[in-house]
C-alpha cells in the first residue's frame, strides 16, 4: 500500500504546469472490458461536510498528532497522513469519509489514497472550511 501514497503524491506534483513547448502525454482510450478508473475524489463544502457527518460519515483529520491536540473538529479521528496506509483496513467501506488537514494539501493526497483503495472519500480541504 506504500505505493498508493507515493503515487498520489506524485500525481499532485504532476498537476503542475508542463514546461513551455512541451506536449502532455495523451492517454489511449481504455481497452474493451477494461476496469474503469477510480472515480475522481469529491471536494465538499463545509455545509456538505457537516451534513455528511451528521448523516454518519466519518470525519478524518490527517494532520499531525501535535496539530490535532492544539485544535480539532468535534468527532474527528486523527489519522496522520504518514500513518494512513496502515489505517486503511480499519476505515469504513459502507459510508463516506470526509477528510481535512490544515490547508488542503495533505487531505487531497489522503483522499486520492483512500479512493484508490475503494473508499468513498471526500475532501473538505482545510480545517477552516468546516465553518464556511
Amino acid at each position: 500500500m506504500r505505493h498508493l501514497l507515493l503515487t498520489a503524491a506524485l500525481g499532485l506534483a504532476a498537476c503542475q504546469s508542463a514546461p513551455a513547448g512541451s506536449t502532455p502525454p495523451v492517454k489511449p482510450p481504455p481497452a474493451s472490458g477494461a476496469v474503469p478508473a477510480a472515480r475522481t475524489p469529491l471536494k465538499v463544502t463545509g455545509a456538505e461536510a457537516r451534513k455528511l457527518v451528521a448523516d454518519g460519515a466519518w470525519l478524518v483529520d490527517v494532520r499531525t498528532p501535535q496539530e490535532f491536540a492544539e485544535v480539532h473538529l468535534p468527532g474527528a479521528r486523527n489519522i496522520p497522513l504518514g500513518e494512513l496506509e496502515a489505517a486503511l483496513p480499519g476505515l469504513p467501506k459502507d459510508r463516506p469519509i470526509v477528510v481535512h488537514c490544515a490547508v488542503g494539501s495533505r487531505s487531497a493526497v489522503a483522499v486520492r489514497v483512500m479512493a484508490a483503495a475503494g473508499l468513498d472519500a471526500r475532501n473538505l480541504g482545510s480545517i477552516d472550511a468546516w465553518n464556511q
